[in-house]
């Protein structure tokens, strides 16, 4: 039986804990969370990120959360509360999935990803990125 990437979506987002573009505003406010940003570098040119996020996009993120990997990012441990977001939830439900299955306890999507958060009105910045081709 075949089934569709709207239906493995829908049960991550069943699965996972996912906040609000407010409550991670909080979470992030606190500064004992981490927001992991899975979008493509062009994403980010076009369309800017949140302060402090880190950068990782999904196509290596298991690799870059491996500390086994040569390609590791030690800025994301299992320690490290994080909050992961893609353009509109919809990527990041399913990395953080992963990210769960890879041991990560403390790690939540953030709901209707960077569009839900602009949309609320919340603060985002311009980063500097280079355009990969």
């Amino acid at each position: 039986m075949r089934i569709t990437s709207a239906v493995l979506v829908a049960e991550a987002l069943a699965k996972i804990p996912n906040l609000t573009p407010e409550e991670a505003f909080h979470a992030l406010k606190r500064g004992d969370t981490t927001l992991l940003d899975i979008r493509e570098t062009e994403e980010l040119a076009l369309t800017g990120s949140i302060a402090g996020a880190i950068h990782i996009p999904r196509g290596v993120l298991e690799f870059a959360v491996d500390p086994g990997h040569p390609g590791y990012r030690s800025a994301i441990t299992h320690d490290t509360p994080l909050i992961v977001m893609s353009a509109g939830g919809h990527r990041s439900a399913l990395a953080t999935q992963t990210l769960q299955a890879l041991g990560f306890s403390n790690v939540a999507n953030l709901r209707g990803g960077f569009r839900a958060w602009v949309g609320q009105g919340l603060p985002t910045v311009q980063p500097s990125v280079e355009k990969t081709s």
